[in-house]
């Protein structure tokens, strides 16, 4: 058995959720939340009491009954109108799913031009050509132009030192 003490103002809410049959308009079954202090919530099939003001004077048995269910609840601490979408817990909304593609949008965008302007083609070779959002192997990247050759981390160093153009530093070479 397990007991729930609850401050006066719940008082008339929990009573008319325990009155078997159907709820007053406005009213709702009564959900509790939290235990503390090591305590454990009731499981369901277990007798709860509920009670006012426990451990004091004007302590007062408000009913029992069985535990229906006992099921987690999430609470989302935000600030800002925009902070808790995306959350697992509700629907995505079709504006929050817009503003979030819109993101991804500028993102790739982003992306798309830094790689043309990095393999030296145009941006719609980039978009339609070059996985398109897959990954693909080594021999499939020299292929499409994404790379100039696959090579092992040792031939890329000696290739480095190997290029350097003359009066041009190993440093300025490696982070150029």
């Amino acid at each position: 058995m397990v007991a729930y003490s609850f401050r006066p103002r719940f008082i008339d809410p929990i009573l008319a959720g325990l009155e078997p049959g159907p709820l007053l308009p406005g009213m709702k079954r009564q959900t509790i939340r939290g235990a503390s202090g090591g305590k454990r919530h009731a499981r369901p099939g277990e007798l709860v009491q509920l009670y006012t003001g426990m451990r004091t004077r004007q302590c007062r048995k408000l009913g029992e009954g069985r535990c229906v269910a006992a099921e987690p609840v999430t609470l989302l601490v935000k600030a800002g109108k925009f902070k808790a979408e995306g959350n697992p817990y509700e629907p995505l909304t079709e504006e929050a799913q817009a503003a979030m593609q819109a993101r991804v949008n500028d993102y790739y965008d982003m992306f798309v031009k830094a790689v043309a302007r990095g393999r030296g083609v145009k941006p719609a070779d980039v978009r339609n050509g070059f996985g398109e959002g897959r990954v693909v192997g080594a021999a499939e990247a020299v292929r499409l132009g994404m790379a100039d050759r696959v090579a092992t981390f040792e031939d890329t160093l000696a290739r480095m030192r190997n290029a350097r153009p003359s009066g041009q530093s190993r440093r300025s070479l490696a982070f150029a």
